[in-house]
């Protein structure tokens, strides 16, 4: 019983460490990348749609992605919602396709994804022992006894400190990659 709660709780912790991996992916290091506009949706028809599902996206080198859309007339709307998406790009249209060059990084925009990366890196500890605050209520709840629940609420409180310190490991490596000149 108590297997299978820490079992279900290490699955979702898991998750979101991967989660918070993702999100770090969309944050640039000044290198052109894909995942810089992950997360950037674009009004398609009225509905918000992801512009990876509009567009083909490419690299053309280390500074400019290539963005080209599927549809002609949602050209003007691809190159609004990208320039507003507060990622400190400028895109270009240039014919039927959308040039979007990654510009170095200054020291006081790395400061600023710093900080990005910390509150996301904050928002997935919650996460994690949010999960753990839970495992340990159902472990609680179970009819086991005291020493099976304390036992649990230990395995429970490992499992946490090891997904943390994962969380702490990825986040302090993206703060180097983002300082690094």
């Amino acid at each position: 019983m108590i297997t299978t709660i820490i079992a279900n709780a290490d699955t979702a912790m898991l998750k979101t460490v991967t989660a918070f991996q993702h999100d770090l992916s969309t944050i640039r290091t000044g290198r052109a990348t894909i995942a810089v506009l992950d997360g950037i949706l674009v009004d398609y028809y009225g509905t918000p749609t992801p512009i990876n599902q509009v567009a083909t996206i490419a690299v053309l080198d280390a500074h400019m992605l290539t963005v080209t859309p599927w549809e002609a007339s949602i050209i003007p709307e691809i190159e609004k919602t990208i320039f507003g998406s507060n990622r400190g790009l400028s895109p270009s249209v240039s014919g039927n396709l959308i040039r979007v060059p990654v510009p170095a990084l200054t020291q006081e925009r790395r400061k600023e994804m710093v900080k990005q990366v910390k509150l996301f890196a904050e928002d997935a500890r919650i996460a994690v022992r949010k999960v753990r605050r839970d495992g340990n209520s159902t472990i609680k709840e179970s009819k086991v006894s005291e020493d099976d629940i304390a036992s649990g609420q230990k395995k429970m409180q490992d499992l946490t400190d090891k997904h943390i310190a994962s969380i702490d490991t990825i986040c302090s490596k993206k703060e180097t990659d983002l300082l690094q000149i």
